[in-house]
């Protein structure tokens, strides 16, 4: 819970930051309009990512990250020669 109030934070405080830069208002809103997206719904992505639980991450998640469907690779350096 502590990590997900902290990410939720942090994204909250760059939202309020991105509408201090000159630019990023217009992009954001853009895209989101190009997307079907409503100037509202813009103005309420704060909120609605406060309202986001920790449940519901995992849940995501597992819906995602399926086992199955996942391929793992392991890197390692190149060996001297």
């Amino acid at each position: 819970d502590e990590e997900v109030a902290s990410a939720v934070k942090r994204m909250k405080r760059e939202a309020i930051f991105a509408r201090d830069d000159m630019l990023a208002p217009a992009r954001l809103f853009g895209q989101a309009m190009v997307a079907g997206r409503g100037v509202a719904e813009v103005e309420e992505w704060p909120d609605r990512i406060g309202a986001v639980t920790a449940a519901q991450i995992v849940e995501a998640a597992r819906a995602v990250f399926v086992p199955e469907q996942s391929v793992t690779a392991i890197l390692r350096p190149k060996p001297a020669s």
